[in-house]
C-alpha cells in the first residue's frame, strides 16, 4: 500500500467531511452508519475513508458480509487534535 506524507494528510484533514469522520469515529461504525452521521452519500463516505485509511488514520476490520471502520492510534492523535481545535475556536 502507497504512503501518503505528512503534507498531504494535512491538506485532506483541512476539510470538514474528514474532521466529522475523525470526531464520529469514537468507536467503530460500518460505512452506511459513518455516512448517515456524517450526512454524505455512501460513496463520498468510501472514497474518504480510503484516503483516510491510505494516510494510516484509519484502519477497516471485516465483520461478517460488513466492514467496521475504526481509528488507528494516529487517528486517535489527530481526533484529540480536532477536539483541541475545535476548543479553542469556540472560546474565541
Amino acid at each position: 500500500m502507497e504512503n501518503i506524507n505528512k503534507s498531504e494528510v494535512l491538506t485532506k484533514l483541512m476539510f470538514r467531511k474528514p474532521i466529522h469522520i475523525l470526531v464520529a469515529l469514537a468507536d467503530g461504525k460500518h460505512k452506511s452508519q459513518l455516512s448517515r452521521e456524517c450526512d454524505m452519500t455512501y460513496s463520498h463516505c468510501v472514497k474518504q475513508v480510503a484516503v483516510l485509511e491510505k494516510a494510516g488514520v484509519l484502519k477497516t476490520i471485516k465483520d461478517g458480509r460488513k466492514s467496521v471502520i475504526k481509528l488507528t492510534d494516529y487517528g486517535v492523535e489527530l481526533r484529540d487534535a480536532a477536539y483541541l481545535i475545535m476548543e479553542k475556536i469556540g472560546k474565541a
